[in-house]
């Protein structure tokens, strides 16, 4: 967990020292792309929740978490990404959030 939150304050060091950013407006694709992603994501989520409460039956392969993280480092983990990915995914140009 150490590791990931040395790599979060280098990725928002450089997300936001960057001089300029594009904030494109988003269009129907930009908005199904991100609403479907962030589904996803609380899918997984709730299962590394369920991993994390039955540690005896289950461990994570997230290889940035442990092997039975606690609930806290399976919450802070998918706050921390899902701010990261929203806010790449807002600054970048309007072509490049759909690749």
């Amino acid at each position: 967990m150490k590791r990931f939150m040395v790599f979060l304050t280098i990725i928002l060091s450089i997300l936001f020292s960057y001089p300029v950013f594009a904030s494109d407006l988003w269009d129907k694709t930009d908005i199904g792309l991100a609403t479907t992603s962030l589904i996803l994501k609380a899918v997984d989520w709730r299962q590394s929740l369920y991993i994390a409460e039955n540690p005896a039956h289950y461990k994570e392969a997230n290889p940035i978490m442990k092997e039975h993280p606690s609930k806290n480092d399976v919450n802070t983990y998918f706050a921390a990404s899902t701010l990261i990915q929203m806010s790449i995914a807002h600054y970048l140009p309007n072509k490049w959030r759909k690749i």
